[in-house]
């Protein structure tokens, strides 16, 4: 009869300890999932408007990056260790006069 008790026991153990080991094993999925999907969305949220407009390779690892950020537009030289400002673009809109709505420079000459 006591045989019969301590294997119930170490049954009841086995189910126990197995149980643990699921309920950890979901904890520590969902704590992954968490971390991965909520950091994700909380750093690009918060940050400025950064938007990748244009690539350029140079080799397997180089390449120029035309980018804007919150409305300016860099071209960046791109390395593996190094980032580079190459130089700030104006706005294509006002170089064709399509932001002010007129072609001329108000200097108008009149026949």
């Amino acid at each position: 009869m006591q045989e019969i008790s301590q294997l119930d026991l170490f049954g009841t153990g086995l189910k126990t300890a197995a149980m643990l080991f699921i309920v950890l094993g979901l904890l520590l999925l969902f704590l992954h999932v968490a971390r991965k999907f909520l950091l994700s969305r909380r750093l690009t949220g918060n940050g400025p408007d950064i938007r990748v407009l244009s690539t350029l390779p140079l080799s397997n690892r180089d390449r120029i990056h035309v980018v804007e950020i919150s409305g300016q537009r860099l071209v960046l030289g791109v390395s593996p260790g190094n980032i580079t400002f190459l130089a700030n673009l104006e706005n294509p809109e006002k170089e064709n006069g399509i932001a002010g709505g007129n072609d001329t420079d108000g200097s108008e000459e009149t026949a």
